[in-house]
């Protein structure tokens, strides 16, 4: 059945699919304004907050293959940059993202960061909470409802993308409201997939949350039959492959 195992499995798969089959194309520029890029642990600037989705989306891939291409390959990857972020947004939005991708070429360390940023990496997590915890969610659709961190040490030639989902119960009663929050974390060594996991953790409140509003983000104030219809989030962790301390 859908657990951590299978769900560890069925990431390693899609990340694994050809470049040119996958959702990566229509999913990197809807996460292009949500991701944060850290390179050898400095923040790396990206597109400002009122730029084009296409502006955002070159943005993100232009400074990931300054950070993981060799410089030889960079001119054409510039100018493959450079035209996404002015193609017309309304007119070919995938076809534009798709050639800018490929011009990282598809077994690149780039590329392999991209294939990270797909939809359906997310649904085993989905389609299992759906089926094991009886209480109806959606998707939190803030900016901080699904967020991306990618950070790459040059010296250790390693990536670590995590993502960061977030759905919140149909019910809006204080004792029946309840935040899920899980990640996905992928560790690339160069263009190799090495590990990556799934698992449930504590929801971080919203930035701008106060004191009452961050309770609500806790089980401890769940009725006890929502609290322990969340209990099953623990089974899941518990086949999951990464350490507890990942949390």
């Amino acid at each position: 059945g859908i657990n951590a195992e299978y769900g560890e499995a069925k990431m390693r798969e899609i990340w694994q699919r050809p470049l040119g089959d996958g959702m990566t194309f229509k999913d990197v520029p809807r996460l292009a304004k949500r991701c944060t890029l850290r390179v050898d642990g400095q923040l790396v600037p990206l597109a400002a907050p009122d730029a084009g989705t296409l502006e955002a989306a070159a943005a993100l891939v232009g400074a990931l293959a300054h950070a993981l291409e060799p410089a030889e390959r960079l001119g054409d990857i510039d100018a493959a940059v450079a035209a996404c972020a002015a193609a017309d947004a309304h007119a070919t939005p995938d076809l534009a993202v798709r050639t800018l991708v490929l011009a990282l070429g598809a077994d690149s360390a780039a590329a392999a960061v991209c294939r990270c940023m797909h939809q359906g990496l997310v649904l085993p997590c989905a389609l299992w909470l759906k089926a094991h915890t009886r209480l109806l969610s959606k998707d939190v659709t803030s900016r901080d409802g699904w967020t991306l961190d990618v950070s790459i040490d040059r010296a250790a030639r390693r990536t670590v993308v995590r993502h960061v989902r977030k759905e919140q119960s149909l019910v809006a009663a204080p004792a029946e409201f309840f935040v899920l929050a899980y990640e996905l974390v992928f560790d690339l060594a160069d263009t190799a997939l090495a590990s990556c996991h799934a698992r449930f953790i504590p929801p971080p409140p919203p930035a701008d949350a106060d004191t009452a509003d961050a309770q609500r983000w806790s089980r401890a104030a769940l009725r006890d039959d929502v609290r322990s219809a969340l209990d099953v989030l623990d089974d899941w962790n518990a086949h999951c492959t990464a350490p507890a301390a990942a949390e």
